[in-house]
């Protein structure tokens, strides 16, 4: 489940997520609006208003 970390009122937002390794189609719900997406952070993407949109995203990897 992907973070959404906001700091100090300086406007930085920062995505921290990992990915699925077997991902499936789901539709999300956000603020009474609705998106289709394989990965959770894709959807944060397509149903947060741009205010609240990350300045930066970062993926937790792992080798397998």
């Amino acid at each position: 489940m992907p973070m959404l970390l906001e700091n100090d009122g300086a406007g930085k937002h920062v995505l921290m997520t990992s990915l699925s390794p077997s991902p499936r189609d789901a539709v999300y719900c956000l603020g009474g609006k609705t998106a289709e997406a394989n990965q959770s952070p894709l959807v944060l993407l397509q149903l947060l208003p741009p205010e609240r949109l990350p300045r930066e995203i970062i993926i937790l990897c792992t080798e397998n």
